[in-house]
């Protein structure tokens, strides 16, 4: 499974595994979704974020 994260709107931060990455409003980070991770807003105003995970088809639906 992976997880992406997009920050649509504001500044954040993303710490993956205990690493920080800031994420500027449009900027998208792909990761390991059962990775130990935490997403938090950085600056002074609102943060939107998009998060998406992205699970393989079942056996049975490939092709």
């Amino acid at each position: 499974m992976v997880e992406t994260v997009n920050a649509a709107a504001g500044r954040m931060i993303l710490v993956v595994h205990g690493a920080e990455h800031p994420l500027a409003a449009g900027a998208t980070a792909t990761f390991e979704a059962d990775a130990t991770h935490v997403c938090r807003g950085a600056g002074t105003g609102p943060c939107d974020l998009i998060t998406t995970v992205h699970l393989s088809a079942a056996p049975e639906l490939r092709g």
